[in-house]
């Protein structure tokens, strides 16, 4: 075999194709249990979603929200909460510019 196809191939292997898009809950966007404050951040939480679903821990979006230990009505924190393979909860915090420049690629 090619030695470049072996790198090709054992890179595969090691670090997986990166094309993981785990799904996103019915709802899990659309609410916030934060403060009145916060309300006008929603229509950011579907970016929030976007980022945090393509992480290959990440099997399915639950919940995003603010998080309010994190955050300030300024410079808000977004908590992404996913089950893992064992469905186990995690929680994925992304800050306010991240999740404001995030720009979807390959039509994602």
């Amino acid at each position: 075999m090619n030695k470049l196809f072996l790198v090709f191939l054992a890179s595969l292997i090691l670090y997986g194709c990166n094309n993981h898009v785990a799904p996103i809950e019915n709802g899990a966007t659309d609410m916030t249990s934060a403060g009145k404050e916060y309300k006008k951040f929603i229509p950011l939480f579907k970016n929030a979603a976007e980022i945090v679903r393509r992480d290959s821990k990440c099997k399915r979006v639950q919940l995003v929200d603010i998080s309010l230990s994190k955050s300030t009505v300024e410079n808000p924190v977004f908590m992404v909460t996913c089950d893992d393979k064992n469905n186990r909860l995690f929680n994925t915090f992304v800050p306010y510019f991240k999740v404001k420049n995030y720009q979807p690629t390959n039509g994602n």
